[in-house]
């Protein structure tokens, strides 16, 4: 008898650790809490993440390609939920 367990994490909590990591990191942040938090944990900033394109891209015949990311962000005030900023991301790697 084998009993395999598959870990995969769903995208969007992939996507917000990886995004509070490089937040913490690039040193103007102190901490970051990812949703779900606490319901009581008081915080200075949101940060709103709305993705509408995570996906590869190929041309006909190619072995090789992009990501493509398209996303939508704010920076938002949770007191008085103001928003602070707010743009969008277009990018394509390979």
């Amino acid at each position: 008898l084998v009993c395999v367990r598959v870990h995969r994490p769903r995208l969007d909590e992939a996507i917000g650790r990886v995004m509070g990591s490089y937040l913490v990191r690039e040193g103007s942040v102190r901490a970051v809490d990812v949703a779900p938090w606490a319901v009581r944990a008081r915080h200075d900033y949101l940060v709103q993440l709305r993705i509408s394109r995570f996906e590869g891209v190929t041309a006909a015949g190619s072995t090789s390609g992009q990501v493509h990311l398209l996303a939508w962000w704010e920076i938002l005030r949770p007191i008085d939920g103001r928003v602070l900023a707010r743009g969008e991301t277009d990018d394509r790697r390979g």
